[in-house]
C-alpha cells in the first residue's frame, strides 16, 4: 500500500494516479482518504517499488498546476506508515514553470 499526502487537488490526484499503466495494468487503486492522506493499493512488487514513486510523482507534476502542490509518498505496510522512510517534494523545474504559465 501506499500513501500519498496531499492536500489540494485530491480527486485530480486520485484520478490520475488510478489512471497510470505499467505493462497494460493499472497498478495503482485509491482504497479511502482521511484527511489529506490518501490510500492506494499497489500490484508492484518490492523489487521495483522506487518506481512507485517516480510514476506517482510523474503523474502528479503532469496535472496543471501540479509543481505548486506539496507531496509526501510513503509505504504502508502492516498498517504502519514509515513516515522516515520516503519522503518526496514537487518542486518546480524550468520547464514546468514554462509549461504551466503557457495555459
Amino acid at each position: 500500500m501506499i500513501l500519498v499526502n496531499c492536500v489540494w487537488k485530491q480527486a485530480e490526484v486520485i484520478k490520475k494516479i488510478e489512471s497510470l499503466e505499467l505493462n497494460g495494468e493499472k497498478p495503482f487503486k485509491h482504497t479511502k482518504t482521511d484527511g489529506m492522506r490518501i490510500y492506494f493499493d499497489s500490484k508492484i512488487g518490492d523489487m521495483i517499488g522506487e518506481m512507485e514513486y517516480m510514476l506517482i510523482m510523474n503523474a502528479i507534476m503532469e496535472i496543471p498546476g501540479g509543481s505548486a502542490l506539496a507531496v509526501s509518498i510513503l509505504p504502508v505496510i502492516n498498517d504502519s506508515v514509515f513516515e522516515g522512510y520516503r519522503y518526496t517534494v514537487c518542486g518546480t523545474s524550468p520547464e514546468q514553470i514554462e509549461k504551466d504559465s503557457s495555459r
